[in-house]
């Protein structure tokens, strides 16, 4: 199997590419819009993206490991598991928020319930006095 070419503009790109990533997340991280276990996944991702881009030909040595036969079909599998394993968290993370929504909701409604009974017994206590 032959070793990847990549145009050198390309390179530039994907090292560019990578290096807004890098900077963003670590930005996104210390305004505390991204939390850390997210921040990992885009930092390694980057990360990899990065070698494969300033290593093209490692690329052909992982899809000659993994028994495909035309490289870059490696970068979209790989793509591909990587997308859904992000779904995959982001959806177990949104019904988890969504269970906590539902039982802060409830916990509200209680509070509620127990303040306008608080306060009917404070205008009764007003009324007679």
């Amino acid at each position: 199997m032959g070793a990847i070419v990549l145009d050198m503009a390309l390179r530039i790109f994907i090292i560019l590419a990578c290096l807004l990533i890098f900077v963003s997340v670590v930005y996104m991280l210390t305004r505390r819009r991204l939390n850390e276990p997210n921040s990992l996944l885009w930092l390694f991702i980057a990360f990899v993206t990065l070698v494969f881009g300033i290593f093209p030909g490692m690329a052909a040595w992982a899809a000659d490991l993994l028994g495909i036969y035309y490289p870059p079909a490696l970068v979209f599998v790989v793509a591909i598991i990587v997308l859904l394993l992000i779904l995959f968290r982001a959806t177990t993370q949104i019904s988890k928020m969504q269970a906590q929504i539902n039982e802060l909701a409830s916990t509200v409604a209680i509070l509620r319930e127990e303040l306008n009974e608080l306060g009917r017994k404070d205008e009764d206590f007003n009324s007679r006095g």
